[in-house]
């Protein structure tokens, strides 16, 4: 009998002031070529389960079209001082975050814009 082991991928957004998006809607696209919506938790985190080690997460796509601000959670400066910064024009509706994705590591990822 095979045993696919299933692993969690954290993907967590912020601004460039440490504040997390609160509600922020985003598109997950996958290996295989579906994707799936999810919405940011107030801590700016998405948790995206994967069954299988065959699949994995191409990139992410946060929509800012209909975006609200709200108050969202201050991070760690710990947390801050590993996150990959992703350059965006101020006025653009969507930002890209592309893979590479990790279930080992943080993917802590500062959306400046």
């Amino acid at each position: 009998m095979l045993v696919l082991r299933e692993h969690t991928v954290i993907i967590q957004v912020c601004d460039k002031f440490q504040m997390s998006y609160d509600g922020l809607s985003c598109l997950v696209y996958f290996s295989d070529g579906t994707s799936v919506p999810y919405t940011t938790a107030i801590d700016g985190r998405i948790i995206v389960k994967l069954n299988t080690p065959l699949i994995s997460i191409e990139k992410v796509v946060y929509d800012f079209s209909n975006y609200r601000p709200r108050v969202g959670t201050l991070l760690a400066k710990e947390d801050f001082k590993l996150a990959t910064r992703i350059p965006s024009k101020a006025t653009a509706m969507e930002v890209v975050v592309p893979s590479p994705f990790s279930d080992k590591v943080k993917n802590l990822f500062v959306l400046v814009r």
